[in-house]
C-alpha cells in the first residue's frame, strides 16, 4: 500500500489571541507566523495568519485556519501561497482539510491535489504537517 507524501511542515509562532464566550459558544482567534519547508515549498508565514476556533457548549469545537506564505518553490522561484485549513467534516481523528492556491508554474498541481493535515504540539508550539493523499492523481510528482 502507498503512503501518503508529505508535502509541507509549518512550525507556527503563536502571537496572541482574542476570545469571547457566550452560553452557547466559544470562540478563539488565534494570530501567528511561522516556517514552512518541505521537498516542494520553503518559506514563511507572512503577518495575518489567524486561525478561528469555535466550541460550542457542550459540542466539538472546530477550527479554520487561513494564512499568506512567500518563500521559494521547487524550482527555485520566489512564489506565494494562501493556504486554508479547515477540521475535516466528521474527522474524529483530528484530521484537517487544507486548500491551497498559489501563483507557482510548478506547484499548480497542488491546488487539485488530495490533501489532509494534521496537528501536533512540538516543544511547546503548534506544527502542522500537510500530506498529499496516497491515491491522489490531481498533480504531478516530478520535482
Amino acid at each position: 500500500m502507498e503512503e501518503s507524501e508529505l508535502l509541507m511542515t509549518l512550525r507556527i509562532a503563536v502571537t496572541g489571541a482574542e476570545k469571547v464566550e457566550s452560553d452557547t459558544m466559544t470562540v478563539q482567534m488565534v494570530f501567528f507566523g511561522g516556517t514552512a519547508e518541505g521537498l516542494y515549498f520553503t518559506g514563511t508565514i507572512g503577518p495575518g495568519g489567524v486561525d478561528t476556533q469555535r466550541y460550542p457548549a457542550g459540542g466539538k469545537g472546530t477550527l479554520s485556519a487561513r494564512y499568506m506564505l512567500s518563500g521559494t518553490d521547487c524550482e527555485g522561484r520566489a512564489c506565494r501561497m494562501f493556504i486554508e485549513n479547515n477540521t475535516a467534516a466528521g474527522a474524529d481523528d483530528g484530521r484537517t482539510e487544507p486548500h491551497i492556491v498559489t501563483d507557482s508554474d510548478a506547484l499548480r498541481w497542488m491546488e487539485r491535489a488530495r490533501l489532509y493535515g494534521t496537528v501536533s504540539v512540538e516543544s511547546g508550539s503548534p506544527v502542522i504537517r500537510i500530506f498529499r493523499m496516497p491515491q491522489d492523481v490531481g498533480g504531478s510528482r516530478a520535482v
